[in-house]
């Protein structure tokens, strides 16, 4: 190694020594002002907690010589006995309502099926008080037809007639009674078929009456009722 390259490597070990040195004493300068900020806040700290002592030093003084009280005594309450009441047995229920009942209640039926019929809502008498039954579709019966109940006054009080199906005859056995009135106006080129009674249900029907396009050269003839040995049978009208 010549002297030159000698001076150059002992200059720059020179420099990389000072240049630690410079950083460790950085770096220790750093500790000390990181401790010195603890020791600070630390001082702090313990200035407000001797504040606070004497504030609360200084209330306690304000507050004078403690006084004890004596213990508050409960004593319990006076409980004067409640005469014994009598019991008092309420009278039975009545089986039978005094008073009508109130107005049919109007109800939205629904379509039923085919071969139901509807059976109106009625109020029935239950714990002394009137409760209404609400209508509902029931399934036609062959032979038979459903006979609505009703609430029938006898003396004092109300009865219910109860409802339910009784037997029908096929074909009735009394005539039918006089046919209605009908207020119709002309029309050209039609006729009028007269309203007649027909048998539904073991009882007569009304059925209203209606206009028939008149045919050329054709008579319309009305249907009536005849009477066929014990009963009586519809003889159904038509253009002759």
């Amino acid at each position: 190694m010549t002297p030159r390259h000698r001076r150059s490597f002992a200059l720059a070990l020179g420099l990389i020594v000072a240049s630690t040195s410079f950083a460790a004493a950085d770096r220790r300068d750093r500790r000390e002002d990181r401790r010195d900020q603890r020791d600070d806040r630390r001082d702090r700290r313990e200035d407000r907690r001797d504040r606070r002592e004497d504030r609360r030093d200084h209330r306690h003084d304000q507050r004078g010589p403690v006084v004890v009280r004596p213990p508050v005594v409960v004593r319990p309450p006076i409980v004067t006995p409640r005469p014994i009441q009598p019991v008092v047995v309420a009278p039975p229920i009545g089986a039978y309502p005094t008073m009508a009942p109130p107005a049919p209640r109007v109800e939205r039926r629904n379509r039923g099926r085919r071969n139901q019929i509807w059976i109106d809502g009625r109020w029935d008498w239950r714990g002394n008080n009137w409760v209404w039954i609400a209508g509902h579709w029931d399934n036609n019966r062959p032979g038979k037809r459903y006979r609505p109940g009703q609430w029938q006054q006898r003396d004092n009080r109300w009865e219910w007639q109860a409802d339910g199906w009784i037997d029908i005859s096929l074909y009735p056995t009394a005539p039918p009674p006089p046919p209605r009135v009908q207020q119709r106006a002309q029309r050209a080129g039609y006729v009028w078929a007269e309203g007649r009674y027909d048998w539904q249900g073991g009882q007569y029907v009304w059925v209203e009456g209606h206009y028939e396009r008149a045919q050329p050269q054709r008579v319309w003839v009305d249907g009536q009722w005849t009477l066929q040995g014990d009963h009586y049978v519809w003889v159904a009208g038509g253009w002759r």
